[in-house]
């Protein structure tokens, strides 16, 4: 199904866009999508992982297709995107980074995205200081 997915702009990391992407859901919440295909080894395919909440659709993480469908991990990015406020909560609280295409989201659902943008900031801080004391 043909549905507009936020996701980072091909070799950035500081850039989102919205594209449509032919998306398979697995459920309500969790989809997925071909990133690149491997015309070889279907198996080296790298497959985005798409939450949705909300009818917002984001690329929560780019898999290899050999790790894309382990029932466990699909079961832990469902639970995430039925509780995505909770879930950042506990990133930013365990110190874990979070990607930008959950920031987009947060405002395209009109979610404050000012909590998500300080702990980034604070993220990228902590690693250049730990980079320049290395």
């Amino acid at each position: 199904m043909k549905t507009r997915v936020l996701h980072y702009a091909t070799e950035r990391d500081d850039k989102v866009i919205a594209t449509y992407k032919d998306v398979t859901f697995i459920n309500r919440y969790v989809g997925w999508c071909v990133d690149a295909k491997d015309e070889r080894h279907e198996n080296r395919d790298n497959i985005a992982i798409v939450e949705r909440v909300d009818g917002i659709c984001f690329v929560a993480e780019y898999l290899s297709r050999n790790a894309a469908f382990n029932k466990e991990h699909l079961a832990a990015v469902r639970a995430e995107a039925r509780n995505l406020r909770a879930a950042m909560q506990e990133r930013i609280a365990q110190e874990q980074w979070i990607p930008l295409p959950y920031v987009v989201a947060y405002e395209a659902l009109g979610w404050d995205a000012r909590p998500l943008k300080e702990h980034r900031a604070y993220m990228l801080a902590r690693s250049r200081w730990t980079d320049a004391a290395g």
